[in-house]
């Protein structure tokens, strides 16, 4: 999950929206509400292809990364917000699996009032959650230990082997690159968004931006070329917080 910048609506899409808010009236009803989302195929099909250009991975779930956005999710679910329903900044591109079998209508909130899940548009995951060698990812808040649970990224085989593999293969390259005496390639880090490998790079940055490499073997070798190269690192996260 690596932040992502939603752009301005286009004008016409934007008073699509308000018009089919303004429909709902008052006090919705979820059931009327979810048949209005459902028969909307316009509006639908428009806020996609929006959600799919501002994906950090062109069309990959904002949730896992891992997996093609097939599906647009209302953050707050519709039984929960209903008002929100034709809110852009209520929906996120997510996968068939997040949205469907995983999250569907499950929104834990904190004591607060404050939602619990962490949305991609506002929340740096990086913050909230580590990731270890294995690929499974460490909560670091509430926040975090929420959002693993509701979308079950630690269940997923596919997922966390994926991570696994992607860590191996950028430890691989600032190995090598070190033993080079070279900084790193920002043509090969770009790379990365394209062979799945960037969700891995996203925790992998964090953790040297907190100085976690020394405290791993795996890892500590590491730490002090990592370090160096942060800079440019930093640069293909631009809306992280490191």
């Amino acid at each position: 999950m690596i932040p992502v910048q939603r752009a301005p609506l286009p004008p016409r899409l934007e008073s699509l929206l308000r018009r089919q808010t303004l429909r709902l009236g008052s006090s919705p009803d979820p059931v009327a509400v979810r048949a209005s989302w459902k028969s909307a195929s316009t509006v639908r099909r428009r806020l996609k292809e929006q959600l799919e250009r501002a994906a950090f991975r062109p069309a990959f779930c904002m949730y896992c990364q891992e997996s093609r956005g097939t599906d647009i999710d209302h953050y707050r679910p519709v039984v929960l917000a209903p008002h929100l329903a034709f809110v852009w900044t209520n929906h996120l591109l997510a996968c068939g699996y997040c949205n469907q079998q995983a999250k569907r209508d499950d929104f834990p909130m904190a004591a607060s009032g404050e939602p619990l899940l962490l949305d991609p548009t506002v929340d740096d995951s990086g913050v909230h959650l580590a990731m270890s060698h294995a690929g499974h990812l460490i909560a670091l808040t509430d926040r975090g230990e929420a959002t693993v649970q509701v979308l079950r990224l630690n269940t997923r085989a596919e997922i966390t082997v994926a991570r696994e593999r992607a860590l191996r293969h950028i430890e691989r390259v600032l190995r090598r690159a070190r033993d080079l005496h070279i900084g790193l390639p920002r043509e090969e880090l770009e790379d990365f968004r394209h062979l799945s490998l960037i969700d891995a790079l996203h925790f992998f940055t964090h953790a040297v931006a907190r100085g976690d490499l020394l405290k791993f073997p795996q890892t500590s070798d590491l730490a002090d070329y990592a370090a160096d190269q942060l800079a440019t690192l930093r640069l293909l996260f631009p809306d992280c917080k490191l």
